[in-house]
């Protein structure tokens, strides 16, 4: 019975930080897609000004 609670921890361990991994790499993902959106939008506005001014 201990053995079985074991296993059982174990693998309710192994999916919930497999998951947080995922959320992990989500975050990230979307942290340097947002990052990356923004330097495009900021380049677009500003950098087209910037170019034309010269």
């Amino acid at each position: 019975m201990y053995w079985f609670k074991v296993a059982y921890f174990a693998s309710c361990l192994q999916k919930y930080l497999k998951i947080k991994l995922i959320f992990k790499k989500a975050c990230k993902l979307l942290f340097y897609l947002i990052k990356f959106d923004c330097q495009s939008i900021f380049l677009r506005r500003y950098g087209f000004e910037f170019s034309v001014s010269k």
